[in-house]
């Protein structure tokens, strides 16, 4: 993807978001698996992987609750 595919007014807003260069454009429609960051650098990850893995050694049920608002967070 490049520059002049975009209508002007996104890509000024894109812009001022530092999505500029064609390849940040590249990125930003078309992401690949290997551009998203690796999940142990989330905060809390490391006693979050601690909470589950106790709770399957103890038979503890787990519940996984997600909203839908399409903003693509869970």
């Amino acid at each position: 993807m490049n520059n002049t595919e975009i209508h002007p007014v996104i890509k000024k807003h894109l812009e001022l978001q530092g999505i500029a260069t064609d390849d940040d454009l590249e990125s930003f429609f078309r992401p690949q698996l290997s551009d998203l960051p690796h999940p142990s650098l989330m905060q809390d990850m490391e006693k979050a992987t601690d909470l589950v893995v106790d709770a399957i050694s103890n038979n503890h049920l787990i519940y996984i609750w997600g909203d839908y608002d399409v903003d693509g967070i869970t």
